[in-house]
């Protein structure tokens, strides 16, 4: 089952100033409001429904349960927020399980370039601090540092702006590169 509805030109664009916002506010703020994910999500339920009928409101509905699963366990592990696995699974919606799985994919190479360019913007010591840490968090499967919630805005990956990339990513090129 492929995507829940065609989307088209205004709703697009619509959609990509959703996730441009929420990709600022996460950026800022280490932040995603649940207003924001949650009109996400509604919008491209109603868009579903209105487009693709029963078909498109079940394509929506598991991409929003696949996008959520995905994320949970890091949730757990304290590695990343609620709001990202809020924001996958309101992307879930607009692109069903196929999409979702893209933008994880997608997400989790861009979160990891994110990652690297925050380590090396640290100072030298922090950096040798995040470095002793490493095998800690290897040996106890999950980071021994605060709750992304915890953070404030200098420190922790703003992960939203990486999923949120690689769902305008997505959204631009649905079928991939042949």
């Amino acid at each position: 089952m492929g995507s829940p509805a065609p989307i088209g030109t205004l709703v697009l664009l619509l959609l990509f100033g959703a996730i441009a916002l929420v990709a600022v506010v996460d950026l800022r703020y280490r932040r995603i409001p649940n207003a924001l994910v949650g009109a996400i999500a509604v919008v491209g339920g109603a868009h579903s429904v209105f487009v693709g009928g029963p078909r498109g409101a079940l394509a929506s509905f598991l991409g929003l349960g696949t996008g959520i699963s995905l994320l949970a366990l890091p949730f757990a592990w304290r590695m990343l927020g609620g709001g990202d696995v809020k924001l996958l699974g309101a992307i879930g919606v607009w692109l069903g399980v196929a999409g979702v799985l893209r933008v994880a994919w997608l997400g989790a190479v861009a979160g990891g370039v994110l990652a690297v360019v925050y380590l090396l913007r640290l100072k030298s010591a922090q950096r040798a601090h995040v470095m002793r840490n490493l095998p800690a968090i290897a040996r106890h499967g999950g980071p021994l540092l605060a709750a992304p919630e915890h953070l404030d805005a200098a420190h922790g990956i703003p992960y939203g702006v990486a999923l949120s990339a690689a769902a305008v990513w997505v959204l631009l090129f649905p079928g991939g590169f042949r």
